[in-house]
């Protein structure tokens, strides 16, 4: 399931503020990959440099736990997308590129281990150059009747 989310202030503010995963240098593309993800709210910024570029973070899931992954690009005409891949480098979800906006997706780990974000995308022909992106791991609230989240009266 793709989600999308409303690009408003506060995302843009969070997407300029958040840090670079990597500052000296592209980022690998495989799972040699050092560059890493917590899971948390906060945007980690990204640069695709080359065309086709990929950049893959490695983030620790924990099985049965629910996680949304975030994906937010901003100028980028050609196409882009963020995959999450498994221990095995198998694609277990993916949310393609929105221009100027926030997609995501929903995925329950069914494993614990080190999983792999892998941003990719290419450049515009019309508009070559680095293209910025930023991504985010965070736990999530199934949004289907197997979820585990529950709410509590007078909670907000």
């Amino acid at each position: 399931m793709n989600r999308h989310f409303p690009a408003g202030g506060l995302l843009a503010a969070a997407l300029l503020a958040s840090p670079a995963a990597e500052a000296a240098g592209d980022i690998p593309g495989n799972v040699s990959t050092r560059a890493t993800l917590r899971i948390t709210t906060s945007l980690t910024a990204g640069l695709l440099e080359t065309s086709p570029d990929s950049d893959w973070y490695q983030v620790g899931l924990q099985k049965g736990q629910d996680y949304t992954v975030r994906f937010i690009t901003r100028n980028i005409a050609a196409p882009a997308a963020a995959t999450l891949r498994d221990p095995r480098q198998r694609r277990v979800g993916s949310a393609s590129y929105n221009y100027y906006g926030d997609a995501g997706f929903e995925y329950r780990a069914t494993a614990t281990g080190t999983y792999f974000v892998d941003v990719a995308g290419e450049h515009d022909p019309d508009d070559p150059g680095a293209r910025n992106y930023s991504v985010a791991v965070t736990f999530d609230c199934k949004d289907a009747p197997t979820t585990k989240c529950t709410l509590e009266p007078g909670r907000p």
